[in-house]
């Protein structure tokens, strides 16, 4: 975020007062970490819904839920259950709302690393480090929130007459950085705090009676650049088996909005699945999706062979430019490619992720189109009379994109490029357009590839890097 603002002329005072009490307040990052892309995105849904725009506070304590460590239970390709404290409970669909850090270790546990979970098992968490006061008094004259940048206090706020009644003063403090704070004693965290409230005026010394430091090294999803691509779609390649959480795919990132929402479609995945529910249907309401089927006289295999050549993607994607970049290794799940994108002279520089492979079959992607946002596309290819028939899904998942979702121009619009794409795709597995070297034939150049740019790159060794490798941010390029 800082990049984008020094980029375009934002003055100092502006990022110190209003960039570094939205990042590191609201979402514990300073802005030299802090994905534009996550800002704009949450902007735009500010924007969409402006006039209903609303924000409160807990009217009571909230409930700290303890549940036994469980696993989900599969056979023969399918969860049928979970497992919780050596009781088995038998389900016919499990949904799991765990936070990310939960959700990784209970998958990998039970399931392994299946390639369409690797994207899943690589997106890294935030910590968070909270400091929490009872007091002799109220230290604010309101309960509201308070942004302290340049102090460990990053946000804070006065509950006593809304969340915390029975108490005559309560202090919830929001720290940042949290890292230093994770493993310092109790008392090295008090004394940060206290000298920080000092230089703001505040007695909070003189008003103490008890603290806690509540920290969680794993906490909701890294905000970051590079992760947003990484987060799954509700519905999983596991039958039985649906997530849910503010760390999966859904316009609010990560906030209580995102996980309200992200249990809605989940729910609608389980009730599709279910008898008379809708024969696996994406419904409209929710899950907003254009949906293309084109058949193709040529077999799956050499149909999903067009599909596996990033370079030839601007000979059939419509509004796809040229391909700057690739990892030798696509479609493997996590490999992705650099791409412009746009219409006529205007173009974003972004990346294009596979969430899911499964040759000949199935290629699942993620594609960022910078400050637009981003959307999932689920591209099927099943045996025919014909040869194949090729079915494209597209819905927006975040971004200004996933605001408008479900609006019937957007959804117009998408449906008729996506159109255009089946067919010229068509032309290219029939043969009868025109046709690239394949990117690791070393022959000559792929069509559109940038010259000067490197065709093919290897893919980044650690888990860092490789989310580096398919960053979604609005500064890429």
């Amino acid at each position: 975020m800082l990049q984008y603002a020094h980029a375009h002329g934002l003055p100092g005072r502006v990022v110190e007062r209003l960039l570094v009490p939205l990042t590191a307040g609201l979402f514990f990052l300073p802005p030299e970490r802090y994905s534009a892309f996550v800002l704009f995105g949450l902007l735009a849904q500010t924007v969409q819904r402006l006039r209903r725009l609303r924000i409160g506070a807990f009217t009571g304590p909230m409930t700290e839920a303890l549940a036994a460590p469980w696993r989900p239970l599969h056979r023969a390709g399918r969860v049928n259950g979970v497992r919780a404290g050596g009781e088995r409970l038998g389900a016919s669909h499990v949904v799991l709302a765990t936070s990310l850090a939960p959700a990784q270790r209970l998958l990998r546990r039970a399931l392994g690393e299946p390639a369409w979970l690797a994207p899943l098992l690589r997106l890294p968490s935030m910590a968070v480090v909270t400091f929490q006061a009872e007091l002799d008094r109220p230290l604010l004259p309101v309960d509201r929130t308070t942004f302290s940048p340049g102090t460990v206090l990053a946000s804070y706020a006065e509950q006593s007459r809304t969340t915390f009644r029975h108490a005559p003063g309560r202090l919830s403090v929001i720290c940042s950085p949290p890292e230093p704070l994770l493993e310092a004693p109790p008392e090295e965290v008090l004394a940060t705090v206290l000298a920080d409230a000092e230089r703001l005026g505040l007695d909070l010394a003189g008003t103490l009676r008890t603290y806690r430091v509540v920290r969680l090294a794993e906490d909701f999803m890294s905000l970051a650049p590079g992760h947003v691509s990484l987060r799954p779609d509700q519905r999983t390649p596991m039958p039985g088996l649906t997530l849910a959480g503010d760390w999966t795919a859904q316009p609010f990132l990560a906030t209580m909005e995102g996980a309200v929402i992200s249990g809605r479609r989940a729910a609608r995945v389980v009730l599709e699945a279910s008898p008379g529910g809708g024969g696996g249907r994406w419904a409209a309401e929710d899950l907003s999706v254009a949906r293309n089927q084109l058949e193709v006289a040529a077999p799956p295999s050499v149909v999903f062979a067009v599909l596996a050549d990033p370079a030839r993607y601007p000979d059939w994607v419509v509004g796809a430019k040229e391909i700057s970049s690739f990892d030798h290794d696509w479609p493997a799940p996590g490999a992705s490619f650099r791409h412009r994108f746009g219409l006529g002279p205007a173009a974003v520089s972004d990346v294009t992720t596979v969430l899911a492979a499964d040759p000949p079959a199935e290629l699942v992607l993620v594609a960022c189109f910078g400050p637009v946002g981003a959307a999932q596309v689920r591209l099927r290819v099943d045996r025919s009379s014909a040869g194949s028939l090729v079915t494209m899904e597209e819905r927006p998942v975040s971004g200004p994109l996933g605001a408008v979702r479900g609006a019937r121009l957007l959804d117009l619009a998408i449906h008729l490029r996506n159109a255009e794409s089946l067919r010229r795709l068509r032309r290219l597995a029939q043969g009868q357009g025109e046709s690239s070297t394949a990117p690791d034939s070393g022959t000559s150049q792929p069509r559109r590839v940038r010259r000067g740019a490197a065709k093919t790159r290897s893919r980044p060794s650690g888990p860092q890097q490789r989310a580096q490798a398919a960053d979604p941010g609005v500064h890429a390029g």
